[in-house]
């Protein structure tokens, strides 16, 4: 299924390299699917299933709209990065 890429505002990069998925990938995944769908910005927003960021002694990792790599990233703190970048994005989004 193709997607139409000309209203995406915002991507989230989720490493899933496997020491990244080892030390909790797919819950990041969940949590930024899951946070994204609260703040109704699946349409705009892409979640990114990277291979490997290199960043491996540091796993898991992710990173919001080309913000900084969040080192040993935890859903709570990746739930809280994508409200932030919606909030910038968007100040309808509460």
């Amino acid at each position: 299924m193709s997607r139409d890429t000309t209203e995406i505002q915002q991507t989230v990069i989720v490493c899933t390299g496997s020491d990244c998925r080892r030390k909790g990938a797919r819950e990041l995944l969940q949590a930024a699917r899951r946070a994204l769908k609260k703040g109704d910005a699946e349409d705009r927003t892409v979640v990114v299933k990277a291979s490997c960021c290199g960043l491996c002694k540091q796993a898991p990792v992710a990173c919001v709209d080309g913000g900084e790599w969040m080192a040993r990233a935890k859903p709570k703190q990746l739930r809280k990065e994508i409200a932030r970048a919606l909030l910038h994005r968007d100040p309808r989004v509460a």
